[in-house]
């Protein structure tokens, strides 16, 4: 049986989203501020976590991201969402820069969450543990055709240091029929 045809709105190629500050380059608007154009979430006690620019290691640009716990909530996280809409069917790749320092607990690196019919419909996290120096992490998926939005990041899930740079979003098109 073939799969059902898309319609002529679908078959047009779907507006590719951009992230914005994807180097972290633009000023912080003041001290333990979060990016600009990135939310920054941690969990209960916002005071457990530091975000801050660090001009002394980055793989492009002036500057990257650290993420570093100072308090002792378990996890904090830096994202920006998308409409997914015009995506469902697409496979996408979200790939991020990353090295580590002194890092406990489940580890630092890049994450991805999908949502629709009121519900997560995806997450995935590729997390490095230790001290490590700057290695690109992937997470690559086709969008279900029930995503509404679509959420990309970082994560720090435990102790230590981590630093992000050269955030990059691909739309690689159309999964392949099965």
């Amino acid at each position: 049986m073939a799969p059902p045809a898309r319609s002529a709105a679908s078959s047009a190629p779907p507006a590719v989203p951009v992230l914005a500050n994807a180097g972290f380059e633009a000023p912080f608007a003041a001290a333990g501020a979060c990016p600009p154009r990135w939310g920054c979430s941690v969990h209960a006690d916002g005071t457990s976590f530091r975000f801050a620019p660090e001009a002394t290691t980055a793989t492009e640009g002036k500057q990257s991201l650290l993420v570093e716990r100072v308090g002792t909530e378990p996890w904090a996280t830096v994202t920006q969402s998308f409409r997914a809409t015009s995506l469902r069917g697409h496979r996408i790749r979200f790939s991020l820069a990353v090295k580590t320092g002194g890092i406990d607990g489940e580890g630092a690196g890049p994450w991805l969450l999908v949502l629709g019919d009121g519900k997560v419909l995806d997450h995935q996290v590729r997390r490095v543990r230790g001290t490590r120096d700057w290695q690109r992490e992937v997470i690559e998926l086709v969008l279900p055709d029930q995503a509404e939005t679509f959420s990309v990041g970082a994560t720090l899930e435990g102790g230590g240091r981590a630093w992000f740079d050269e955030a990059k979003l691909e739309v690689l098109g159309p999964a392949s029929p099965r």
